[in-house]
């Protein structure tokens, strides 16, 4: 008597193949979720972003442009100029004698162009320098404070060193256009 048996190869070749496809199901369910999960992280920070833009300090409307001129009689040589936004440092910068020059013959420096949030600022300033006087190189140092009120919208600021007081004594003023 003989019984035909059907070979194990078989099912187990059908049984691999479902076992395949069910693994590749699996896979891309799991793939789904992780992309759905991405998007919505995408979205979140997206949002993020969008409150970022409407808060002043990152909002395209508080652009601030600010330039430093030096606008003097006698021949000052600007060394050093560092500014502070309520009472934090917010810029520092060093001048080479050809950039000292370029501002003394009625130059600008762009020393600032970005945001600045609307508002009331307190602004302190302070520039080093030298000069010369009677054959003398005298150091000089000089020191301001500003009260900015900074609208909404583009601003330009002119840092200005002048000596046109009756001293002579160089004097740092600013200049806001809005």
């Amino acid at each position: 008597m003989l019984t035909f048996l059907p070979p194990l190869h078989a099912e187990t070749e059908q049984e691999a193949t479902e076992q395949r496809q069910n693994d590749r199901r699996e896979l891309l369910r799991e793939l789904d979720r992780n992309t759905q999960i991405i998007k919505e992280r995408a979205l979140d920070l997206e949002h993020a972003l969008y409150k970022l833009e409407l808060d002043n300090a990152m909002h395209p409307l508080s652009e601030t442009r600010w330039f430093f001129a030096v606008q003097t009689k006698k021949n000052y040589v600007i060394q050093h100029l560092r500014v502070f936004v309520d009472d934090k440092p917010f810029l520092e910068q060093s001048y080479h004698k050809l950039e000292a020059a370029a501002l003394r013959k009625q130059g600008a420096d762009r020393i600032f162009h970005g945001n600045l949030p609307a508002g009331e600022h307190q602004i302190k300033a302070y520039v080093e320098g030298y000069f010369k006087e009677n054959g003398k190189i005298l150091s000089y140092e000089t020191a301001a404070s500003f009260t900015l009120d900074k609208a909404r919208g583009l601003t330009h600021l002119l840092l200005a060193l002048d000596d046109t007081k009756r001293t002579w004594e160089p004097a740092l003023r600013l200049q806001v256009w809005q």
